[in-house]
């Protein structure tokens, strides 16, 4: 599992990702993002859990949580890290005003997250 996931995902879905795998819990909180969820404890094909994640991975899920109501996670701070981890690295190659104008935000929030990465990078070397 990657330093973002196991910093910023939380407990119940990382304890599902060691399941099912991370892809898969990932899909599963897109696809029911705090929404209860019962997970039945035969799973076909063609239940909604198996068309998003897979048969194979429905199989998993249920064999550990087959019958149990489950409410994935939202995962709002994981994937603000994800999407903050693509706009540095595309900083190290492109202007703050082309990364801007990818990923629709304002060139003064590239320069703020810039800002403060720099920080926690000049922490760590104290």
């Amino acid at each position: 599992m990657d330093p973002i996931a196991r910093q910023f995902l939380p407990p119940k879905l990382i304890e599902i990702a060691q399941v099912i795998g991370l892809d898969a819990a990932l899909k599963l909180s897109a696809a029911w993002p705090g929404i209860r969820l019962t997970v039945p404890k035969d799973i076909r094909a063609d239940h909604p859990i198996a068309l998003h994640l897979g048969i194979e991975a429905a199989r998993k899920l249920a064999s550990i949580y087959g019958g149990d109501t489950l409410v994935p996670p939202m995962c709002t701070r994981y994937h603000r890290a994800r999407l903050n981890a693509q706009i540095l690295q595309a900083l190290e190659t492109r202007s703050a005003a082309d990364v801007a104008r990818e990923y629709g935000i304002h060139q003064f929030s590239i320069y703020r997250l810039k800002a403060k990465a720099d920080r926690q990078r000049q922490g760590t070397l104290l």
